[in-house]
């Protein structure tokens, strides 16, 4: 028991003095980025938010469903 926990109080203790790969905000990172890789990563970014934007949409219907038992415009199937 105390090997385990001296085990994971170094591992911790080392963690700290090397900063985590994505220690960087999104806006610092992007920033770091060329033309290309701008553009890639806004376009993955702009279907992230419409996949989001369509998960909210989706699931604010079911709770209406439940709320007033409505099933008249279900969910399309993939």
């Amino acid at each position: 028991m105390k090997a385990t926990l001296l085990i994971v109080v170094v591992a911790v203790a080392g963690c700290a003095n090397h900063p985590l790969p994505n220690s960087q905000t999104a806006s610092e990172r992007f920033s770091t980025l060329g033309g290309g890789e701008r553009r890639i990563a806004r376009e993955f970014y702009d279907f992230g938010s419409g996949d989001a934007i369509k998960r909210l949409f989706w699931a604010q219907r079911r709770m209406q469903e439940q709320v007033h038992g409505d099933t008249s415009d279900a969910q399309p199937t993939r």
